[in-house]
């Protein structure tokens, strides 16, 4: 029970009252920036610029001539100015005014309106000229000439490579302090990639050990070709590689005990677009392993997630000990749908559990989405077993395809279909078989707003709690194997 008392009311005529209090204007701090690169590996080169408000921008190179003049710009909107740079050094000076009406929305405004002017330099160079190969060594230096006999760093051949070179790392172990970053626009073409692998004459492979010290290999380049390296011990919260560039293959790359998840594909920029994400990368026999932040709650093996366009494939690939989920393909409401990602060929296991056994995070195999946001994922031919939590789990997302994929003893359920939008379903399975020896009373979870006849086939053995058998739709049992 509640007891009030010394309670007033107080009746005051509006006429009579204060007058009203307009609402607090919110200040925004103006932000007018270069986003492209600080460095090219080519003469032509894109300048691009992009602000927080509406204005004019002028652009004026070196030798004084006007590359931009008084252009209207709006706010958000990038602007690209192709230019022409030389060798060296080339700088360019900024101008920006904002429009004096501007305001963000109806509660805020700039914080100031005066115009912002600065000097954003641009360098151009090569390593080895129009030389193939450059070689990189753990004692490499940023001086040297990339020979095999003088290695450069890793950092500077990353920088300049061109469309055509390959970069050949020498084995043994890179300690490293600082992440090494593709910017965006180091990029190679469909007819020549830029390589960075291992030196196929070294019986080492070459491991990139981070230290503990900051994030893993940013990748924001197009059209690169990796092969034969591992990437370890990055700073807690901090992936192992970011894929964030297009049309590039990832082949035997190995990440483990790293402070995040091991390989993600995810935008480079916060304020990139949806047709800047990563599209059409291949990631092809890599394994991601024992990757753990301190809080157990976000490092997955591999993960394409939040921001990210078409043609993702995942092939041949293992995740194990991750302390969160193997695959993970979360999308959210800010941002939207991303592009269909396919997984084929891979194996998801242990995962919720590093590899001492420690309880860790969620724990799934393959996390297939999120938000009940469409995807349209696809599964092929690849299994999950021995995960904390589920083995093919649809995380909500309505419309996941899976086919000849196998699913066992996984703590939780085996698959999961479901959706907590009450839209229909369109889920797609074939050649699923949900087996146990642990846990026999734990059943499936189906939840289908769509035709059971659909996914409940001959093609499909779910896992029957009640019978403890796998079994399809018309009560055949799928058998085990002995000694399996």
């Amino acid at each position: 029970d509640i007891t009030y008392s010394d309670i007033n009311l107080t009746l005051i005529d509006p006429a009579d009252d204060a007058p009203a209090e307009e609402r607090e204007m919110t200040l925004v701090t103006p932000a007018y920036n270069i986003i492209s690169a600080a460095v090219s590996n080519s003469a032509a080169y894109d300048l691009i610029y992009s602000g927080n408000a509406d204005g004019k921008l002028s652009v004026t190179a070196a030798d004084g001539s006007a590359v931009v003049s008084d252009r209207a710009v709006t706010a958000g909107t990038k602007v690209t100015m192709p230019v022409s740079l030389t060798e060296g050094s080339n700088k360019f000076r900024i101008s920006f005014t904002p429009n004096s009406d501007y305001r963000p929305n109806e509660y805020s405004k700039l914080s100031s309106y005066e115009t912002v002017t600065y000097e954003f330099t641009v360098t151009y160079k090569s390593v080895r000229g129009d030389q193939k190969t450059i070689y990189v060594a753990p004692e490499g230096s940023a001086g040297a000439a990339g020979s095999k006999e003088n290695p450069v760093d890793i950092y500077t051949a990353v920088k300049y490579a061109k469309a055509g070179q390959m970069i050949v790392l020498k084995g043994g172990v890179y300690n490293l302090t600082s992440t090494i970053k593709v910017e965006r626009g180091i990029d190679g073409t469909k007819e020549q990639m830029i390589y960075l692998i291992a030196d196929p004459s070294d019986s080492q492979r070459p491991v990139f050990d981070f230290n503990r010290a900051c994030a893993g290999i940013i990748f924001a380049g197009d059209y690169w070709y990796c092969q034969g390296f591992d990437v370890t011990n990055t700073q807690d919260t901090q992936k192992g590689i970011q894929i964030s560039g297009s049309n590039c293959v990832f082949d035997n790359i190995q990440a483990y005990h790293n402070g995040n998840t091991g390989i993600q594909v995810s935008r480079y920029l916060t304020t990139d677009e949806r047709e800047d994400w990563p599209s059409n990368d291949l990631i092809l026999n890599c394994t991601s392993y024992g990757n753990a932040d301190i809080g157990y709650e976000d490092a997955d093996g591999f993960a394409a997630k939040l921001t990210v366009g078409d043609g993702i494939v995942f092939d041949g690939c293992i995740s194990y000990n991750n302390a969160d989920d193997g695959w993970d393909l979360f999308a959210k409401v800010e941002t939207g749908p991303i592009g269909s990602v396919t997984i084929k060929n891979c194996v998801a296991y242990g995962n919720g559990y590093l590899e001492d056994g420690t309880d860790a995070g969620n724990g799934n195999g393959f996390k297939m989405g999120g938000s009940s946001i469409t995807g349209y994922h696809t599964l092929i031919n690849s299994v999950a077993f021995g995960n904390k939590a589920k083995g093919i789990d649809s995380n909500s997302c309505p419309d996941i395809q899976v086919k000849q994929s196998t699913s066992f003893n996984n703590e939780s359920y085996n698959v999961a279909f479901y959706t907590n939008a009450g839209s229909k379903t369109d889920f797609g399975a074939t050649g699923i078989l949900s087996y146990r020896t642990k846990n026999l009373t734990q059943q499936e979870q189906l939840k289908l707003l769509q035709e059971e006849a659909t996914i409940r086939t001959t093609m499909n053995y779910f896992w029957n709690e009640t019978k403890q058998e796998s079994t399809n739709s018309e009560g055949n049992v799928g058998k085990r194997i002995p000694g399996l």
